[in-house]
């Protein structure tokens, strides 16, 4: 059964929480070619509330992955977030912000993440 894109709300809300949960076990591979796709499957969902889950793992998963493949993996998710139609997934973003970026290392923070910072900054 691939729960990746199940279509019952509930079990959205379960892999949206738990893949920060399974990263930290999975080899990395699988991480980058599993795991990553239902992240970014869940960061796009249509329910607001399984993309706030998906934002909530961000900073976990940005902990596993080397500064690169923050780069390639989770920088769009993180731009897209700060986007979002939805003010409680840009909420949850900014909450969450500082230890994501701390995951990127300075040099990536100040070049790209500062200025979608910013912008979250401004959201009213």
């Amino acid at each position: 059964m691939d729960i990746s894109n199940e279509e019952m709300l509930m079990l959205q809300r379960v892999t949206a929480t738990k893949i920060a949960e399974m990263c930290k076990v999975y080899e990395k591979e699988y991480v980058l070619s599993d795991l990553i796709s239902i992240l970014k499957h869940r960061s796009t969902d249509e329910q607001d509330q399984i993309r706030v889950l998906a934002v909530e793992n961000f900073k976990e998963i940005s902990r596993i992955l080397s500064r690169d493949e923050n780069k390639t993996y989770i920088m769009p998710l993180i731009i897209q977030a700060a986007e979002d139609k939805s003010w409680r997934v840009r909420l949850s973003l900014s909450k969450n912000f500082t230890e994501i970026a701390s995951n990127f290392g300075k040099e990536v923070t100040d070049m790209s993440l500062i200025q979608t910072f910013a912008n979250l900054l401004k959201d009213s």
